[in-house]
């Protein structure tokens, strides 16, 4: 089965476009570090997400080709939204902690004047983002290929992501002081040189 067809696969190989992320964050080093940390932990929290949606995904239809699941969101709409936002979120957009994280790690690029960097950092975003949402959006609103009834999603059993998905928004609009005292000091230890 082809990667791009493969949705445990594809969530799992974007993996390594976060390990350039994160090493280009850790190279750069004291200005970006805090940034590698809400980076490393959001990802976390995005994986968990994915993963027991596209675990869902596979009881539900049976397969884990994305060519086979369309129109998700009407099907398994719990499961079809918390794709989306976790798609988003792996994406970088705001206001998951993984596009501060990213903005963090931008400027620390800006600030060290590795403009080539940052241009090619830029457009594999780009790339990513097209390429991701090129496979999995057309599974969540395309037109389902088989009409079937299925039987209603429980909130309750989305239970574990929505709290996932509470943590990842609040990294990206607010931490308690504990919580990003925490970060702060595990992000001095990386950026000490």
């Amino acid at each position: 089965m082809n990667l791009a067809r493969n949705i445990e696969r594809l969530i799992a190989y974007a993996s390594i476009n976060h390990a350039g992320v994160i090493a280009i964050g850790l190279a750069i080093g004291k200005s970006a570090s805090y940034g590698v940390m809400l980076y490393v932990v959001s990802n976390a929290f995005i994986k968990a997400i994915l993963f027991l949606t596209a675990g869902k995904i596979k009881a539900h239809y049976g397969t884990k080709d994305t060519r086979e699941v369309a129109g998700l969101i009407k099907d398994l709409p719990y499961s079809g939204a918390f794709l989306m936002v976790g798609t988003f979120a792996l994406l970088g957009f705001p206001p998951f902690g993984s596009f501060l994280g990213e903005l963090i790690i931008l400027s620390g690029l800006v600030r060290a004047k590795q403009i080539t960097v940052f241009v090619v950092f830029c457009t594999f975003i780009a790339l990513s983002f097209v390429a991701t949402g090129r496979t999995i959006f057309p599974m969540i609103w395309g037109e389902p290929k088989r009409e079937v009834h299925w039987p209603r999603q429980s909130f309750l059993a989305s239970f574990p992501k929505l709290a996932f998905l509470v943590a990842l928004v609040a990294m990206g609009i607010y931490m308690p002081k504990p919580v990003n005292a925490l970060f702060r000091e595990v992000a001095a230890s990386l950026g000490a040189e």
